[in-house]
């Protein structure tokens, strides 16, 4: 779990940084071993706006494949 501020975005030709619009976003991860070097991996992302005030929720599913060597898709590096 951890915690993300986006700084800026920019839809078409108006740009928000995070002094107009104030932005936290919160994604956990969970991936999930499959056959063979294959891996499902779900990233979920609950985000908070201020200003307006509004929730949203956001899914990120999707297939990895290890790239071999030892090292998975996300690697915890202070195990290696």
């Amino acid at each position: 779990m951890g915690f993300a501020f986006p700084i800026g975005s920019t839809t078409g030709e108006q740009t928000t940084t995070i002094n107009h619009n104030f932005t936290m976003a919160f994604p956990v991860g969970i991936s999930v071993k499959g056959s063979g070097r294959m891996f499902f991996d779900l990233e979920l992302v609950p985000v908070v706006q201020d200003s307006p005030r509004n929730v949203s929720f956001t899914a990120h599913p999707g297939l990895l494949w290890g790239i071999g060597h030892g090292f998975p898709p996300a690697a915890d590096w202070h195990s290696l």
